[in-house]
């Protein structure tokens, strides 16, 4: 109601590979039976597994927040229903160390992470003005110790992967202040009867999450249409506007957005063997593993006994007219 939310057209800027400003104005949240929010998003199929850091969010509302978000699709304009769609989010709420009291005088921030979603389409006619279920927006409903505070900005890190492997589907939320060591917040069997088979406004299970979704990064100001204002008056529908009658804008920074990438070791280095060749003839074999000989080149190689790297060798009392070596294990 009222037009598009968020109220006016984002501005992202690129710095580089996975480094995003974004500047969203006037943008309700990602919360109610409608969402109003900026999002950067790509399509994915079936497993994927995202991560971002949270350099900053703007001190605009106590709920103004950047996220990773993953949408059922398929993708329309703003207001043209994608809003309603089902959708999961870790999220982190402006505030850290030092804040203030935000623009709008809401608070000086929630200032922890979250792990909420919307388990059935919401309702066109209550859109971003109320969360009755079955279209409202919860906690993700799965197991994990769930949302967390303080959140250390400027390394808020979050993250959220899907394994989806023949009948199994779950989703995973993370948190993390260095993007290396990660703690599960929340896992969610997406096929239960908790999230597949939630009823939604018809009566009827939402069903399996689809094989290819949208995921990426969700900015909020939490200015924009909503169930009380900033004078916490209780006013229903209200927008948030700033001392010059402007909505709010709020920017959130993200770095290192992207694919993780699973550490695997490197493959084992096989046995070496190398040789040097002293003015007096002395050969000096220095090899790893095991050192084998034989008199011929495509002979029976036999295990040198008794012997460590390096060996010496004087070609001069040989008793063979040759000799060859090889390193193995």
């Amino acid at each position: 109601p009222g037009g598009p939310d968020p109220q006016a057209p984002s501005t992202v800027t690129t710095w580089g590979p996975g480094a995003f400003d974004v500047l969203t104005t006037g943008s309700n949240d990602y919360w109610n039976n409608a969402d109003g929010f900026n999002f950067l998003w790509a399509p994915k199929t079936n497993s994927f597994d995202v991560k971002v850091r949270v350099v900053s969010v703007s001190p605009i509302n106590n709920w103004s927040a950047g996220a990773i978000e993953v949408r059922e699709g398929p993708p329309t304009d703003n207001g043209k229903g994608w809003e309603l769609s089902r959708h999961y989010f870790s999220k982190v709420d402006y505030g850290g160390p030092g804040r203030v009291t935000v623009l709008d005088n809401s608070g000086t921030g929630a200032n922890s992470y979250e792990f909420n979603g919307r388990l059935a389409p919401g309702d066109p006619t209550v859109r971003e003005t109320g969360n009755g279920a079955p279209g409202g927006s919860v906690g993700w409903g799965g197991t994990g110790p769930g949302n967390l505070n303080p959140v250390p900005f400027p390394n808020a890190w979050i993250r959220i992967a899907r394994v989806k492997n023949g009948t199994s589907d779950h989703l995973l939320g993370y948190s993390s202040s260095d993007g290396v060591n990660w703690d599960l917040r929340q896992d969610v069997d997406l096929n239960d009867e908790t999230h597949a088979g939630f009823l939604d406004l018809n009566g009827n299970p939402a069903g399996k999450w689809p094989d290819v979704c949208y995921v990426g990064l969700g900015s909020t100001s939490h200015t924009g249409i909503a169930n009380n204002n900033a004078n916490n008056d209780g006013t229903v529908g209200e927008f948030w506007y700033s001392p010059t009658g402007q909505p709010y804008s709020a920017y959130i920074i993200y770095r290192d957005y992207g694919d993780v990438v699973t550490a695997t070791a490197p493959p084992p280095v096989g046995p070496t063997l190398n040789f040097q060749v002293a003015t007096d003839g002395i050969i000096t074999l220095t090899y790893t593993g095991i050192l084998y000989f034989s008199d011929t080149v495509n002979g029976k190689y036999t295990a040198v006994p008794s012997v460590a790297s390096p060996l010496k060798i004087d070609p001069k009392k040989a008793t063979k007219s040759a000799t060859f070596y090889i390193a193995g294990p």
